[in-house]
């Protein structure tokens, strides 16, 4: 091979340098394949496959007001039958939702939307990588005007939360106080509430809800820096109907609000509380 030619000092172009390089039969250096890019052993790599480990099941479904629109922006629950981890979802423009990364098991979803009942879907069923279908139709709730009283008694607010037997929150389970006279309200999504109750005496505060057996405190409103904690053990479920409405309380009958006066009442049924007793709306 002959040599290569001097270059001293570097004084001649790069270009002119390379074709004398060239002339002289030299190759330029070049990296080797492994250097740019390691090799794949045995079939060619897939970066972008998704392997069967990583479906997961879920609940998916549409939801729509009695007139059969979608109801978009809803809040969807989906928590276990016998309670655990709660998964959380809202609906789309078009009133489909879906829930997805959820475990084997047995739920009940509920479908949350101001200025509408809780509707709830019992028995759904999810089983591994499957989608289950549960769909959901909310009703209006009613409207009351309302004229505030205030109440004979004094009252102290009381602050808790509803847990399964393993510590997980129960949303919109019911709250229902006896005396003076029988009253009502739900959970937060988080299992949480507020009420109020008479700083004199001890009432007898009850918690419900589907798939568990109830489960009474007498509370105080003299006690306010301790919260209530209610844990729910499971009950029997078969006799739970696969669809349940749960009426929001009007704003005039709210355990927090402690309002006793119905002026209106839409829709015009049921019984509503005032001054005078109970009445039809």
């Amino acid at each position: 091979m002959a040599a290569a030619p001097k270059i001293e000092g570097m004084k001649q172009p790069l270009s002119l340098v390379v074709l004398m390089l060239l002339a002289n039969g030299m190759s330029l250096p070049s990296e080797s394949a492994s250097s740019v890019a390691p090799r794949a052993s045995g079939a060619a790599a897939q970066p972008y496959a998704v392997s069967g480990a990583a479906q997961t099941a879920g609940i998916s479904g549409r939801i729509t007001d009695a007139a059969g629109q979608p109801a978009p922006g809803v809040r969807v629950t989906a928590v276990p039958a016998k309670g655990g981890a709660a998964v959380h979802g809202v609906s789309a423009p078009d009133g489909t939702y879906e829930l997805g990364e959820m475990t084997e098991g047995v739920y009940f979803v509920d479908f949350d939307l101001l200025g509408f009942d809780i509707t709830r879907r019992n028995h759904v069923r999810v089983t591994a990588k499957t989608t289950a279908h549960a769909d959901a139709v909310l009703y209006v709730t009613g409207i009351c005007d309302c004229v505030k009283v205030t109440p004979p008694q004094q009252l102290g607010p009381r602050w808790g939360q509803v847990l399964s037997a393993s510590g997980h929150p129960l949303p919109h389970a019911r709250l229902q106080l006896v005396r003076p006279q029988r009253e009502f309200d739900y959970t937060d999504a988080e299992g949480r509430f507020v009420i109020h109750v008479p700083l004199d005496e001890r009432v007898p505060l009850t918690v419900s809800e589907s798939g568990f057996r109830p489960a009474t405190q007498q509370v105080s409103g003299a006690i306010t820096t301790a919260p209530l904690v209610f844990r729910m053990r499971p009950a029997n479920g078969a006799s739970l109907l696969d669809t349940e409405r749960l009426p929001r309380p009007f704003g005039c009958f709210s355990l927090a609000e402690r309002r006793r006066t119905a002026i209106v009442c839409w829709p015009p049924s049921g019984r509503r509380f005032s001054r005078t007793g109970w009445r039809s709306c």
